[in-house]
């Protein structure tokens, strides 16, 4: 992970972003500059595993309860992108926070906000 973060540097990208799941189970959160947690209810969160990976409603619940609680996650994150809508909406949020990061790296060299959590709109 770090070394590809470092490549990525060395070729000239500002920042890097890491697409893991378990980051915040696994405590790796506490090593990078900023942590997004993408965030929906549990029902939908629930209807959309049952529907990814056809699994039943008591298979997909036990997967979803088998995960750290989304509110610890949010406890913990620097930016929260609420993915709770159409994927076109959740497709702009992610945008608009890319964006914002951008600005922020460029500008501070760090994509901490000054303070959390910020929630996308």
């Amino acid at each position: 992970m770090w070394s590809k973060a470092e490549a990525a540097g060395e070729q000239g990208h500002a920042w890097v972003v890491y697409d893991a799941a378990l980051i915040v189970e696994n405590g790796l959160h506490h090593m990078l500059d900023a942590t997004i947690v993408v965030a929906c209810p549990r029902q939908m969160q629930i209807a959309r595993v049952m529907a990814r990976d056809d699994l039943s409603r008591e298979d997909a619940t036990a997967r979803v309860d088998s995960q750290l609680p989304l509110a610890d996650k949010i406890a913990v994150a620097d930016y929260v992108v609420d993915n709770d809508s159409t994927l076109e909406d959740t497709r702009a949020r992610v945008g608009e926070l890319h964006a914002s990061l951008s600005e922020r790296v460029a500008q501070t060299g760090s994509a901490k906000p000054p303070s959390k959590p910020t929630t996308t709109p």
